[in-house]
């Protein structure tokens, strides 16, 4: 993909209502109309959280820099659902921002 076509992409997901939001131990679908800018977190409890799934706890594969011998890891169904929820929420309708 070229870089043009990478900008277009972006520009398309920042007008799209719902996103994904993953992280090192989570994944949520999340709304942007809801989101409080002075609000960095990301968990169930979130006004703007539309779904959410935590990660597990497991041993690492590999050897971390803080000498730990497990990590968080998202599974992969996980990941997938909360694609599918957010593609879903994005072409219900009203999934434009503002038209609300």
């Amino acid at each position: 993909m070229v870089e043009s076509e990478d900008n277009y992409r972006d520009e398309i997901m920042k007008e799209l209502r719902f996103f994904v939001d993953h992280r090192v131990g989570c994944i949520a679908v999340r709304d942007r109309t809801l989101m409080d800018p002075d609000e960095q977190g990301c968990g169930p409890d979130k006004p703007d959280v539309v779904h959410f799934w935590m990660g597990v706890w497991v041993k690492s594969k590999l050897p971390l820099a803080n000498n730990s011998t497990h990590e968080w890891s998202v599974p992969e169904e996980a990941v997938k659902a909360a694609h599918e929820a957010c593609s879903r929420l994005n072409h219900a309708g009203h999934n434009q921002l503002g038209e609300l």
